[in-house]
């Protein structure tokens, strides 16, 4: 559930600021500009969801391409709404760069988003798992918060100031052009559309080892917002004509202070989900200990005892030439049970471990069937030969030592 609740926020969090505030901005507040804002929204996630569905059920699909198409024009349309900003002149620039924005940046985060349910299925086999439900439920939380701040954004940065709000608008449209210019300079470079050089390698760089910064970025500019209309909502109203009049500048700012304070906390959770839940995720789990066993005239051999128990077991055999070959028991039902490598054919040598009765896979966190471990495919532990006899698992060294180069 965390991971992916933290995977989903991080592709939308800054997008949905971005685009909330520039929804709220003085020219796209018209009914004519907010009604099309809305449709290229909706255009957007639209076509981001067409095109993840054909990208992983129909065909293949290069998504480096596609962002490198979506960024080039979204950089052009940054540009319009930054001009359309400050310049009175260029305000149907602005109107136009908005709309163009609203459709290229939820097809440009949403796409690979709305490909995490069917990684899902693959991981599951079922979407009517309790595993599968919990995943499911950490994507809805993450794309329902960015929802959120879109809306307080535009609540927010509609209720400030035109000076500062668009102030406020401009930064965040510049960490959005600074956070996917490394990614696009990257395309290019590979493509050889820009000759190599010290300083695009240098940005590039940047924007791969340190992309949370952008949404930190944006956060903090969001959170400038909050505090900033939370002040102004403290004001005591003035030029009322009658009692009724103060009344109604007195709900304004209540409404303007309430605003303020949901925009704080919801943003605050995103950075909670952003830095908490990322360092959760990267703490991981370390393998247990490998157990002891009867190794005589090249046979391993393990008491059923000491694995019947329905939890997972560790082993690891020392083969010929130096390298620690692992596997792992576990006991299924009854007399039958689950061997294989601590290893699979997707994810390499990285291994399982057991998390609430469940064996999981280190590096892709996907949970195996255990009915299935000890059968061939997908990220299921490789199997090997072996054979039960006397009470005991009996494995043949020669059946690891074939399997020793998987962990080099």
């Amino acid at each position: 559930m965390l991971k992916y609740l933290v995977e989903v926020l991080e592709l939308t969090c800054l997008i949905s600021l971005a685009l909330g505030a520039l929804w709220g901005s003085q020219p796209c507040r018209t009914p004519v500009c907010s009604g099309r804002f809305l449709k290229g929204l909706g255009a957007g996630i639209l076509a981001a969801l067409a095109l993840s569905i054909y990208k992983h059920v129909i065909g293949h699909v290069s998504q480096e391409t596609v962002n490198f198409v979506l960024q080039s024009g979204a950089f052009v349309a940054l540009l319009l709404c930054v001009a359309g900003l400050w310049l009175a002149r260029l305000t149907g620039a602005l109107k136009l760069g908005a709309v163009v924005l609203a459709v290229l940046l939820p097809l440009y985060a949403l796409t690979p988003v709305f490909g995490f349910p069917y990684r899902f299925v693959l991981a599951d086999q079922s979407a009517f798992s309790d595993e599968y439900l919990f995943k499911l439920a950490g994507f809805l939380l993450a794309l329902l918060l960015s929802l959120l701040l879109l809306i307080l954004a535009r609540l927010t940065l509609k209720a400030l100031p035109e000076r500062g709000g668009r102030l406020l608008i401009t930064l965040l449209l510049l960490v959005v052009f600074a956070a996917i210019l490394g990614e696009c300079l990257q395309y290019a470079l590979a493509r050889r559309f820009l000759p190599m050089s010290k300083p695009l390698f240098a940005v590039v760089k940047f924007s791969v080892n340190e992309a949370a910064v952008f949404r930190y970025a944006g956060i903090a500019v969001a959170l400038v917002a909050a505090v900033l209309l939370f002040i102004q909502g403290l004001r005591r109203p003035q030029n009322y004509k009658n009692a009724a009049g103060r009344r109604k500048l007195l709900a304004a700012s209540l409404k303007q202070r309430r605003s303020a304070l949901w925009l704080a906390v919801f943003t605050l959770t995103a950075l909670g989900v952003l830095t908490l839940g990322r360092a959760s995720l990267n703490r991981g789990f370390e393998l247990s200990p490998a157990e002891a066993f009867t190794l005589k005239d090249g046979v391993i051999s393990i008491p059923l005892t000491q694995v019947s128990d329905h939890h997972l077991h560790r082993f690891a055999y020392q083969a010929s030439d130096g390298t620690e070959v692992r596997f792992i028991i576990v006991q299924k039902t009854g007399s039958s049970f689950g061997i294989g490598l601590d290893a699979c054919e997707i994810c390499g040598s990285t291994g399982y471990y057991e998390r609430d009765g469940q064996v999981v896979c280190m590096l892709c966190d996907v949970v195996m069937n255990i009915n299935t471990i000890g059968y061939r495919g997908g990220c299921n532990p490789i199997p090997f030969d072996y054979s039960i006899d006397a009470g005991a698992i009996q494995i043949a060294v020669e059946a690891l030592e074939k399997e020793s180069g998987r962990f080099k």
